[in-house]
């Protein structure tokens, strides 16, 4: 069978670059997919859309790590709606911040998910050239 879990950049027509991580839990409802290129930018946001059939299990856990392994999040995407469509932005010390990142693969990173379950993580880059 074919892995269901990719990555996909898609640009936009401005300086924005959504990157679209589409997800199926193990069976111990971990998830980990990098993304296919390196990215240089400002993580401005995620939106996590569950899948309307493989539900994943209420409050599951996502994290974007750099190669560095730094959630570029910081726990802030944790806790996910298995029934609603969400989004978020990186918050560090109570701001909500653009995180700078360089040259770095970025890796959603999954837990709790539940076994087999479905799901869209779309991350939000401001792309500098």
């Amino acid at each position: 069978m074919p892995n269901p879990n990719t990555a996909t950049i898609a640009p936009t027509r401005s300086t924005m670059t959504k990157i679209v991580y589409s997800w199926t839990s193990t069976a111990g409802g971990a998830i980990s997919i990098a993304s296919t290129e390196q990215i240089t930018g400002y993580v401005v946001g995620l939106e996590t859309i569950p899948d309307g059939t493989d539900v994943p299990t209420d409050l599951y856990d996502l994290e974007v790590r750099d190669d560095y392994g730094t959630d570029v999040f910081n726990a802030e995407a944790n806790n996910r709606s298995s029934t609603t469509k969400q989004f978020v932005q990186p918050i560090w010390q109570g701001f909500t911040v653009a995180v700078p990142v360089v040259s770095s693969k970025l890796t959603l990173v999954g837990t709790n998910a539940g076994a087999a379950k479905s799901g869209t993580a779309i991350l939000y880059v401001h792309h500098t050239k």
